[in-house]
């Protein structure tokens, strides 16, 4: 539960930015049997999945900085649910018609395994997420709001007490990157 909670609070500080948790990019521990000074340290791996989730990419390209150099767009999740009509929305290459996209993420709970539940995770998620997505659209709006998706009390439970923060459209889809839209329509960005 340790390790988990230190690689996924590490990962911002290495993407070079706070609220980069929730990205394509994933940190990951090091398993303790295949590191000799386990005891004593923890050591993380960062990779990037595929843009449909079924896998790793083979990148070649440093990820120290990378949010911060390239921004979080590139690395951004898509769903073709609403992340806040779902636990689980099913993730979709951003190229495809889809209704939510990370706009980020952070570590909300502490690596002690202990779940508030989840109407105080909801409201710390929210807290985080509802000032982002107004920065990330550039300004407020009612046909496109700010949501979170926070692990539940098993993943808590496991070290992994982080949201993601999301956009998504009240009705109808996107497959654009919405950063930025301020109040040009929805349609726009099909």
């Amino acid at each position: 539960m340790l390790r988990t909670w230190s690689c996924n609070n590490a990962l911002a500080g290495y993407l070079g930015s706070p609220s980069s948790g929730f990205a394509r990019i994933l940190a990951q521990p090091v398993p303790a049997s295949t590191d000799p000074n386990a005891a004593h340290q923890i050591v993380c791996a960062a990779a990037v999945t595929k843009p449909d989730d079924s896998g790793y990419e083979e990148i070649s390209y440093r990820l120290k900085n990378r949010i911060k150099d390239k921004g979080y767009t590139n690395y951004r999740i898509c769903t073709s649910d609403r992340p806040s009509k779902t636990d689980s929305p099913h993730i979709v290459p951003c190229t495809q018609a889809h209704k939510a996209e990370t706009i980020g993420g952070y570590v909300i709970g502490k690596a002690d395994g202990k779940y508030p539940g989840s109407k105080t995770v909801d409201k710390r998620a929210l807290a985080k997420c509802v000032p982002l997505a107004k920065t990330y659209l550039g300004g407020a709006r009612g046909d496109v709001i700010a949501s979170a998706n926070s692990t539940g009390k098993s993943g808590w439970q496991r070290g992994t007490t982080m949201t993601a923060c999301f956009v998504e459209a009240t009705k109808g889809t996107f497959t654009k990157p919405l950063k930025g839209m301020k109040n040009k329509p929805l349609s726009a960005y099909k």
